[in-house]
């Protein structure tokens, strides 16, 4: 999914949670987790420089919500996204480039569909 829409189930995950899960200690730890996921990337989203605080900031958000992502999840919840994010890389690329906005992945995840799709619909190795 692009960007815009995965903000936008972001900011209403508390909904899509209260309709599909029914056990309340569930809920919370989803609530929980997600919220900070949501506060940390804010900040990693945001187009200023990063300042130190907001560096310590995004990472306790992300300890927060992997801690609980973890406890729901385990070893299945866990990504290369995931592990980028959990294990710091994310905040040491933070301090290191003051700003992550400009090296934006969907300029790439977009010329890798292409070419996927040139590559599996239009050559011998697609089976057509």
């Amino acid at each position: 999914m692009d960007n815009n829409r995965i903000r936008k189930i972001l900011n209403r995950f508390e909904t899509l949670v209260a309709a599909s899960i029914t056990d309340e200690s569930r809920v919370i730890k989803y609530n929980t987790s997600i919220s900070n996921y949501r506060k940390g990337m804010c900040i990693l989203w945001q187009r200023n420089n990063y300042s130190n605080e907001d560096i310590k900031q995004f990472q306790r958000h992300i300890d927060t919500w992997f801690q609980i992502w973890n406890e729901l999840h385990s070893m299945k919840g866990c990504t290369n996204y995931t592990h980028m994010l959990s294990s710091g890389h994310i905040a040491e690329y933070m301090m290191n480039l003051q700003n992550m906005h400009c090296f934006s992945q969907q300029g790439w995840e977009k010329f890798n569909h292409i070419f996927s799709t040139v590559y599996f619909c239009w050559t011998n190795h697609g089976g057509r």
